[in-house]
């Protein structure tokens, strides 16, 4: 009984590090993959605080109607730093409607701001939808676009959260020479490379379906 117990025991230990060694060949699997997404490297995100010099603020405010998609608010700020803090609160509508609120950020080029895109551009975005695809589902989701012009912008990244927008969350960017990662509520969601962006004239509050409540609104540098 002894020798069988010992014999169980052992082969639970060599599952165990088993499991362990392919964990860590997942873990330096995932590292190396985001390493390439960034050029060879891995960008630490820092202490937020750090960004403690304020290049604009914005009181924010309500904006958009129910029957608005597009509904922007322009805000004039020159970004030509090598790394900026995005950060807005924004509290949607209650209920389990479909709305939508964000950002746009390191935005040039733009000729109007009644389309769907605004020039050359990024978007951070909030959004739900509870009863169409491709979402169909009583989550928030965080997303990223890419604005290419005033007509067409591209979803980089989307993920549910656990939080709902109704509730009031803050959505918050960081641009760090060439890498955009997006945070809600002080945690990061994802990291991307930022590609060929790298500056701007304005940023743009944006609303799909509100209104929608916009507050604290803040681009900070080091």
């Amino acid at each position: 009984r002894a020798a069988r117990a010992l014999r169980a025991a052992e082969a639970k230990i060599a599952s165990a590090e088993k499991q362990a060694a392919d964990a860590m060949n997942k873990a330096k699997a995932a590292e190396k993959a985001l390493m390439a997404a960034q050029g060879g490297r891995v960008t630490a995100v820092p202490v937020l605080s750090q960004y403690n010099k304020v290049v604009k603020t914005d009181a924010g405010g309500k904006l958009g109607s129910a029957s608005d998609y597009f509904a922007k608010k322009v805000i004039t700020v020159k970004q030509n730093q090598k790394e900026l803090l995005y950060s807005v609160d924004i509290k949607g509508k209650a209920g389990n409607v479909k709305q939508g609120a964000g950002i746009h950020i390191l935005a040039s080029g733009v000729q109007s701001a009644d389309n769907y895109g605004y020039g050359s551009s990024y978007l951070v975005w909030l959004t739900k939808d509870p009863k169409h695809s491709p979402y169909s589902s009583s989550n928030t989701y965080v997303q990223l676009y890419q604005s290419v012009d005033d007509s067409t912008m591209i979803n980089l990244a989307s993920i549910a959260l656990k939080d709902d927008i109704s509730k009031g969350l803050t959505l918050q960017a960081l641009y760090q020479e060439g890498t955009i990662t997006v945070l809600v509520n002080n945690d990061e969601k994802f990291s991307l490379p930022s590609g060929s962006i790298s500056g701007g004239s304005s940023i743009a509050l944006r609303s799909m379906l509100g209104p929608i409540t916009f507050s604290n609104v803040s681009v900070k540098t080091k």
